[in-house]
């Protein structure tokens, strides 16, 4: 008897519960309640709202949802909706309800999608939204604040928009939280991937986005974010970032920290930025990974100026496994002009021996035992993007050339490197052409036996050229130390077609040949 008593209650409970969820749901359909959640859902959001159906759920508590709903835009940004979706559901705060009061607490989006604008003046659609008193004082077009204190998003997306044109990257599957904290602060964690209209790629990799934003201190919008691109395919990120496949093949990780803390009087304070970007594994698109190949780091520090779309880049680094160089520059741009860039690069602490394991990396028929002894130093000024090398001077202490750890192949004296508007002029420098079987102690001793010179030149974007003249007594050497880098045919490397031509034609014993030529290609060997 007891067991059936505990059933019928539970059955009339059920029942009473399904006839409650079936009169809400009735009382939903009037126009009367659907205006009241319409009006409530505005003052949360702080824009105007259209909603196609309110559902009841009281799963997890009591919810509202709101199926395909849209946010409206505020009028200083354009007329494209702010925030459109599949659903959202809004928890309903006890507290207020006992107070016959209709409030909204947590609040998920499920399937939506934002457009985040950047006007002329340099200011945020979001601002005014996530932030109280960011509307300018007088300003009767200006939103209200948002008025909810946790919203967590899933399967979202993030649209970008410079006033009224839409850029082509956007954040798809956008994932996670935003929190109010006290004194008006939002917590943020948030990942997506990225995407670019009209690029495919295999694996875009994840972007992490996480920190603080807002408070009624600041003025113009304290924060304090973290963005991290966790490790993805170095083509991936160049298709989407770029919307090219420049032929080069690696991996990298990039993670920046945006800081901004300016008084309500401020309007010249900038960003504090600090970006680093790893690269690891860096190779041509048809050569298969090796374990040396190159690596880098490159690190910088500076500020950002959105008003006047200015990045300064105040200290910045550039690390190899057995190099290093720093750094500086600013970049400006805007809407009627490109982006213009310029910079110096010092360095006084470059090994050349890296210089082959980039030459392996890209080039085909490299020997494995070629080495290279030697360093260098550099002070260079660059600018425009893809870069190009101003002016400025290379300059090393001599270098040898080594098949393997006893073979010397040749021997470079001291050199200097100038270059001016993407022009490089060097030598002239003399070199020690050895013959392999060339291994007593006076062959160190017996003087150059080649003098060479030249230039080199770059030409946007990829592409490089560089010609030389000189003469040598040593061709069979020359040839040697040309097929261990890598140039073994004289149709690639044009120097040793025109050297081979000229040398044919000299009778036996004589002293020097005379050759002249040039050779280059694209960097990385796009597909």
């Amino acid at each position: 008897m007891s067991s059936r008593r505990w059933w019928r209650w539970l059955l009339a409970a059920a029942a009473a519960l399904l006839v409650f969820n079936l009169g809400v749901s009735l009382l939903l359909a009037t126009s009367r309640l659907r205006q009241a959640l319409s009006a409530r859902l505005e003052a949360s959001f702080g824009r105007s709202i259209e909603v196609s159906r309110f559902d009841w759920n009281l799963l997890g508590g009591l919810r509202v949802e709101a199926n395909y709903f849209t946010v409206g835009e505020d009028p200083r940004f354009g007329h494209e909706y702010f925030l459109r979706g599949e659903r959202l559901t809004a928890g309903l705060r006890w507290s207020a309800l006992l107070r016959g009061r209709l409030e909204f607490g947590a609040i998920r989006l499920d399937g939506a999608s934002v457009n985040v604008v950047r006007d002329g003046a340099g200011k945020w659609n979001v601002e005014a939204w996530y932030r109280p008193g960011a509307a300018a004082a007088g300003d009767a077009a200006a939103s209200p604040a948002l008025r909810v204190e946790n919203i967590h998003i899933e399967n979202g997306r993030l649209n970008f928009k410079q006033g009224p044109d839409k850029l082509p990257f956007a954040l798809a599957g956008l994932a996670g939280s935003l929190v109010r904290e006290s004194d008006g602060i939002w917590r943020v964690d948030l990942s997506a991937r990225p995407i670019h209209a009209g690029v495919i790629v295999q694996d875009p990799g994840q972007i992490d986005v996480t920190g603080r934003i807002g408070g009624k201190e600041a003025g113009r919008g304290a924060a304090d974010l973290r963005i991290a691109w966790r490790e993805s395919p170095l083509s991936d990120v160049l298709r989407l970032v770029r919307g090219h496949d420049y032929g080069m093949r690696g991996r990298v990780l990039i993670e920046l920290r945006a800081r901004h803390a300016a008084p309500e009087a401020s309007t010249d304070h900038p960003w504090q930025l600090a970006a680093a970007a790893r690269f690891s594994g860096l190779h041509r698109w048809d050569f298969a990974p090796r374990p040396g190949d190159p690596a880098l780091n490159f690190l910088a520090a500076g500020s950002w100026w959105p008003e006047a779309s200015r990045v300064e880049v105040t200290e910045g680094s550039i690390e190899g496994p057995r190099s290093s160089a720093r750094f500086s520059g600013q970049a400006v741009w805007g809407a009627a002009k490109p982006l213009r860039f310029s910079g110096k690069l010092f360095s006084n602490g470059l090994d050349l021996g890296e210089l082959v394991d980039w030459l392996r990396a890209f080039r085909p028929g490299v020997s494995d035992a070629l080495r290279v002894e030697g360093h260098a130093a550099l002070d260079l000024r660059f600018s425009g993007l893809p870069l190009r090398f101003e002016a400025g001077t290379i300059a090393s202490g001599g270098a040898r050339a080594r098949r393997g750890q006893a073979s010397l192949l040749l021997q470079v004296e001291p050199w200097v490197t100038r270059i001016e508007r993407a022009n490089a002029r060097f030598g002239p420098a003399d070199v020690q052409l050895l013959p392999d079987t060339a291994r007593d102690k006076n062959s160190r001793n017996r003087g150059p036996e080649a003098a060479i010179s030249g230039k080199m030149n770059f030409s946007p974007p990829w592409n490089w050229e560089i010609s030389v003249s000189g003469q040598t007594a040593q061709v069979e050497e020359l040839l040697a130390a040309a097929r261990a880098a890598g140039w073994q045919q004289p149709t690639g490397w044009r120097l040793l077609d025109s050297l081979v031509r000229r040398s044919a034609r000299r009778p036996p014993g004589a002293q020097t040949y005379r050759f002249a030529g040039a050779f280059g290609g694209p960097v990385g060997n796009p597909k």
